[in-house]
């Protein structure tokens, strides 16, 4: 599991992309159709600034049901407080159920699985003294409840009654060829990953004319867990394919990737961290439009990005 503390306000922002996702739970912050609801008349205040109710936990269990489709992966996540320090269970779209500490502080916990049938108990929070848990006394506050065919969690997707979908994010910059120099320059960015699951995630700058993968370059997230491309072509072929593995590619780094005839760089963190002499170069005008995945439209970056930038000349070192 991952928990997550809500600390607002925490410094910098970044764009985040994310792809499609459906809430699968239609009442995301109304737990009273839950088994085993019982409310306590203690409030607190959710991550959203609303009051909630805390709900008495000791030596009980609470869940939703909810149909999904056999065999296909699921995150289950939610927001947890709790008015003492405590050890229950969280079960996942497969049943399984992983011990998670609960704090006196707003956590968002997610479990994964793969489901074994088209009803899942995902959610389930188990506080019975009969599982070797619960504590004397117990009540937790639940918030933002999101059940997702993905394989990691995506922010929140709040339901009232019904599912609830948003939509990929997708942002591009076109039509800027003055902007942009085909036969040299750097393309700059500060991002993270959402998740490393082995899906090709792209910025790269292309010809806004075309949706085939030639005639552009790329900075990539490869399906090798943290491994970073930086990838030139001409024409169909990659003419310079620079990598590095970085030492968590969840983690924010500052990518680089240098081209002009004789002259290709990757940099990371300030590293120069692999090279290539190609000559083989784009002509003029070709480059005019930055986007958020692949030239041909796949690999679409999901992820978090504080900065990018193209310039228009190889910077030196």
């Amino acid at each position: 599991y991952l928990g997550q503390e809500v600390v607002p306000n925490s410094g910098c922002g970044s764009w985040l992309m994310e792809n499609q996702a459906t809430n699968l739970i239609t009442y995301s912050e109304d737990f009273s159709g839950w088994n085993s609801y019982q409310a306590t008349s203690n409030t607190i205040t959710a991550p959203d600034g609303n009051s909630v109710l805390f709900l008495d936990f000791e030596d009980t269990r609470m869940f939703p049901t909810t149909t999904i489709s056999n065999s296909t992966e699921y995150t289950s996540s939610i927001y947890l407080k709790a008015n003492k320090v405590a050890d229950v269970k969280f079960r996942n779209a497969a049943g399984q159920d992983t011990v998670i500490s609960l704090t006196t502080d707003w956590m968002r916990y997610e479990l994964t699985g793969t489901s074994t049938s088209t009803v899942t108990n995902a959610l389930l929070i188990d506080a019975r003294f009969s599982q070797g848990l619960g504590a004397v006394g117990l009540e937790i506050s639940l918030w933002g409840a999101q059940l997702e065919e993905n394989s990691f969690s995506t922010s929140y997707i709040p339901t009232s009654g019904a599912t609830s979908t948003r939509l990929r994010d997708i942002a591009t910059n076109s039509g800027n060829a003055d902007l942009i120099n085909s036969e040299e320059g750097v393309l700059y960015a500060e991002i993270s990953a959402l998740a490393n699951d082995g899906q090709f995630k792209t910025v790269s700058l292309r010809n806004s004319a075309t949706n085939s993968y030639a005639n552009t370059l790329n900075i990539t997230y490869s399906s090798t867990i943290n491994q970073i491309l930086a990838v030139y072509r001409v024409n169909t072929s990659s003419v310079v394919i620079l990598s590095k593995t970085l030492n968590n590619a969840l983690d924010f780094n500052k990518i680089a990737f240098k081209y002009k005839s004789g002259d290709f760089s990757l940099w990371i963190n300030g590293v120069e961290e692999d090279i290539a002499s190609n000559t083989t170069m784009l002509s003029s005008g070709i480059l005019d439009e930055v986007i958020f995945y692949r030239s041909d439209n796949s690999s679409p970056f999901y992820g978090k990005n504080k900065a990018l930038a193209v310039y228009k000349t190889a910077l030196t070192d």
